[in-house]
Order: C-alpha cells, then structure tokens, then sequence
C-alpha cells in the first residue's frame, strides 16, 4: 500500500509475541479500494498508553482491559469496524516496506457546510446559513 489515508474495515485480528517475548496484536485492514495491510501493535510500558487509543479507535473501550473474557474475544468488538489509517513507508533489514502509522477515527461530514462551501464554489456567492430548529419542551413531571 502507497503512503497516504485510508478509510478501512478491520478485517481481522491476531495476537501475537515477537522473539524477545514482547506480546503483540495484528490487526489487518482492507481499504476501500480493496488493497490489505497488517499493522501490529507491540505492547510495553512505552507503548501502551498508544495501542489502548488504537484498540479504543477500532471499538475496544479500555475498560474492557480488565476482563480476560473480552481480550480473548476482541475480534467481535473490532472486527467490521472502520477507521482512518495513515500509512507510511520505512526500511527494515533493508527493505522499504509499508506500515501503519496512525489509526484515527473517521470523522462524520458535515453535510450542510459541505453543501454551502460547494454552493459558493459554484456561483461565487456566499451562502446562507442552513437553518436549525430548537424545540423546547417543559412539564411539571420532571423530577429535577
């Protein structure tokens, strides 16, 4: 995969333990355009505080750290969920290969701004504001 961002769906999730006994985790993504990578997340003191935001992007809330249960089937939190990956290049053993170097959520759009910032594009005009609603609602039965 060329560097730049990607939406993507985990497709899958491994853990796994490197030669020195360091645990990991293997999370492959498969980017809209249907090309794979596998990013793995080692795990120690220094890096911890990094997966658990990563395992929190994909739909892992770190509460769930506690229980064994959930760790052991965290393929069912995280499995299907998508989100933005930045993907970068680095040489290892003397080779450039692609990694992953950031996992992000993927932000909601904001139809209407895109809608007027496309609108003044267009003509050159400037848009007016969309307009919102405020409902409020009162009654005696609440108890605060």
């Amino acid at each position: 995969m060329k560097p730049g961002k990607y939406e993507a769906t985990v497709t899958g999730i491994a853990f796994t333990e490197s030669k020195s006994g360091t645990q990991g985790i293997a999370i492959t993504f498969e980017s809209d355009m249907g090309e794979n990578i596998v990013c793995t997340r080692w795990v120690t003191p220094n890096t911890r505080a990094r997966v658990v935001k990563d395992l929190e992007t994909l739909g892992f809330p770190e509460h769930l750290i506690e229980d064994q249960n959930e760790i052991e089937n965290m393929d069912k939190r995280v499995v299907g969920n998508r989100a933005l990956i930045v993907v970068d290049e680095e040489e290892y053993k003397g080779q450039v290969r692609s990694i992953v170097k950031w996992i992000n959520d993927i932000k909601p759009v904001n139809r209407a701004q895109n809608t007027m910032k496309l609108f003044e594009s267009l003509t050159g005009k400037t848009a007016a504001p969309t307009r919102t609603t405020t409902v409020e609602s009162f009654s005696d039965d609440v108890p605060f």
